[in-house]
């Protein structure tokens, strides 16, 4: 069953349950022209919608600054993932879902950011990854295929 989000916010803001009167007052100038009608309903979060929401926190102006501090954060956040495991595997922590979800959610946060730097949308992204995957592994994953991969595979 999918989830139903109810959204008034212009798509560059979307956030559940946030609403504002107008985009202006949502802190992300010049995205008013966005504004949603406040009965429309999502039925998924687009990565493109994701990539936009996220900018309302990307403050930099500088894109060496930004993509070195999200490239940074993207392996500051893996390292939490990696904590979250570890507690599982070696100190018999139960799977926290929302530690998880949130902390996944930070390493998508930074790599929305490192992508729009670049000029990429998250939409670009996974789709050229799920090619890559689709030539790499056509019928599925194999041990034999990854083990015997092309060097020019990446």
């Amino acid at each position: 069953m999918k989830r139903v989000i109810k959204v008034k916010n212009c798509s560059t803001c979307l956030i559940k349950d946030f609403k504002v009167p107008s985009c202006v007052e949502c802190g992300v100038e010049g995205h008013y022209r966005n504004w949603e009608d406040e009965n429309k309903v999502y039925h998924t979060l687009t990565f493109d919608q994701y990539q936009a929401s996220s900018s309302r926190t990307d403050n930099y102006a500088d894109q060496k600054e930004a993509i070195t501090n999200f490239a940074f954060g993207i392996c500051g956040e893996a390292g939490e993932i990696v904590d979250l495991v570890k507690k599982v595997i070696f100190h018999g922590h139960p799977i926290d879902k929302e530690k998880f979800k949130y902390e996944i959610g930070d390493q998508l946060w930074y790599l929305a950011r490192m992508a729009e730097w670049v000029g990429l949308t998250l939409e670009e992204v996974a789709e050229a990854n799920i090619n890559k995957l689709m030539v790499r592994y056509p019928n599925g994953f194999s041990q034999e295929k990854s083990i015997n991969r092309s060097e020019n595979d990446s």
